[in-house]
């Protein structure tokens, strides 16, 4: 993924007049995408030669999401974008988002506090962007509801059954002093994430069967929900007993000694490329876990992916 065309991006608009963003939806939107672009009101302040992320707003914001902010700026995970003018771009901006600004608008309409303005210039700044630029536009807003069609559906519904797979069962414990483990999880796991991602789109097609006629956001959520517990966990769960199983026979030759090579177990977790060292007289963990990686349901290429995820941030 050298090429720039190559790369997978998005326009991210976390609302933090609702609150910081849970860090299971940061990680899982950065272990997604290659590079997630996040606009107004963040911008960089260089002090010497020290780059920090700078937020515009009345809104308190945890300095502990602004470090995880300005980390991913450095390594290139986030890139920031300036405000786009509502005017100039009138025309990048869909009848969904002129509708929940409306919304904002009619609600407010008698307390329109410069926190309400803001509010509405930095979401229609986010998604002018993702026009402009022709990316996706992610956000977890409750207020869009109905009103959020997105231009590709395909990519979004992708997107919320990815990130959803990735938060509920691979990164329950990530804290957000935990950055650099993310970071590291991104490049070790660089080549399973392609097989994840195939995988991925693969089940959008099912949950696009069961969301036929429903265009509210917390509906399709739901639904992605349920074929995250039920399919992809159940392949999940299937892989882990298949490596307890390798393991546990591993540890067997250990103890009664059969004289074979034997490869550590947690080596499993490490993408591919090294080379692959043989077991005299039968199969290594690794030739195991490349039968599991060659699996051809997509839910055994989503498990994989899990699976490799939440044994890096582990270890």
């Amino acid at each position: 993924m050298t090429d720039e065309s190559d790369k997978s991006v998005a326009v991210w608009w976390p609302n933090l007049r609702h609150g910081v963003p849970d860090v299971t939806e940061w990680a899982s939107l950065c272990l997604w995408y290659d590079q997630i672009m996040l606009g107004p009101p963040f911008s960089t302040r260089v002090s010497g030669n020290r780059t920090d992320v700078w937020y515009h707003s009345n809104t308190l914001v945890e300095p502990v999401f602004l470090n995880v902010i300005s980390e991913l700026l450095k390594e290139g995970t986030i890139r920031l974008f300036e405000r786009f003018d509502t005017e100039t771009h009138a025309d990048c901006i869909p009848d969904w988002a002129n509708q929940w600004v409306n919304g904002i608008v009619e609600k407010h309409l008698h307390e329109m506090e410069t926190d309400f303005y803001y509010e509405c210039s930095e979401g229609l700044s986010s998604i002018i962007a993702s026009t402009y630029y022709k990316l996706p536009f992610t956000t977890s807003e409750p207020a869009f509801g109905q009103q959020y069609k997105p231009g590709t559906p395909a990519e979004h519904l992708s997107e919320i059954l990815a990130t959803t797979a990735i938060s509920q069962l691979a990164l329950p414990e990530v804290h957000p002093a935990h950055v650099d483990d993310l970071l590291e999880a991104r490049t070790v796991l660089r080549d399973e994430l392609l097989e994840f991602r195939a995988g991925i789109l693969n089940l959008t097609w099912l949950l696009h069967q069961q969301i036929k006629g429903k265009n509210d956001l917390t509906e399709i959520r739901q639904e992605a929900d349920m074929l995250v517990s039920t399919k992809i966990k159940a392949a999940v769960m299937s892989l882990e007993h298949r490596m307890r199983q390798h393991e546990n026979k591993r540890i067997q030759r250990m103890l009664f000694g059969t004289g074979r090579v034997l490869v550590d177990a947690t080596k499993m977790v490490l993408p591919g490329g090294w080379q692959e060292k043989l077991v005299a007289g039968g199969k290594s963990l690794l030739q195991a876990a490349t039968e599991v990686d060659s699996a051809k349901p997509p839910e055994d290429q989503v498990a994989t992916y899990l699976y490799r995820l939440k044994r890096q941030l582990k270890s």
